[in-house]
């Protein structure tokens, strides 16, 4: 269950949104917030099929609610119920998020148990190192980052692939080599 449902500040320009406003006006936008209220307050974001209890909630003629559900493309509707894969992503995403922990100095590197397991395993002698780097990173420049660990990879990446490079350049037989080449 979502128990704030926040949306886009401009969710009314949105282009199935804009075809409901256009057909049923505002008070079809009013009708689907309030479907949006709904689905968010089921567990598994899934209501049964029951447009006369829908109108009613939504204070609008049960075409209209029917209409909203079925025409737009805003609901994945089966025989009997509907669903809205925004709602279920956003509310998988927010699990995701619940159940990662806070890593380093600051608390601001999260991981799953998961993620810190792989973590461990890919750099086992200086992964609370990483972990520290990121951390200090982020709070001293003000970045944020969507994964913690990709981005841990990532910038182990670049410096192996800065470490190549300099031995590369400072190893005189290497450049012997290409000069003879």
């Amino acid at each position: 269950m979502i128990k704030n449902l926040p949306h886009n500040s401009d969710l009314r320009n949105e282009p199935q949104v804009k075809k409901v406003r256009a057909i049923h006006g505002t008070q079809g936008f009013g009708a689907y917030i309030i479907i949006l209220e709904l689905l968010a307050q089921e567990r598994c974001h899934k209501i049964k099929k029951d447009y006369d209890i829908l109108a009613l909630e939504a204070g609008v003629e049960k075409d209209m609610v029917q209409s909203i559900v079925e025409d737009f493309g805003l609901f994945k509707v089966s025989e009997e119920h509907f669903v809205c894969p925004w709602l279920v992503r956003k509310n998988n995403k927010e699990k995701r998020e619940a159940s990662k922990k806070q890593y380093g100095e600051y608390g601001n590197v999260l991981l799953t148990p998961v993620e810190y397991e792989k973590l461990k395993n890919e750099f086992p002698l200086d992964y609370k190192m990483r972990i520290e780097q990121l951390g200090h990173y982020m709070k001293s420049h003000g970045k944020k980052y969507k994964d913690h660990l990709a981005t841990i990879r990532n910038w182990a990446r670049k410096e192996q692939e800065r470490k190549a490079k300099k031995e590369t350049e400072s190893n005189p037989f290497l450049e012997l080599l290409g000069d003879m080449q």
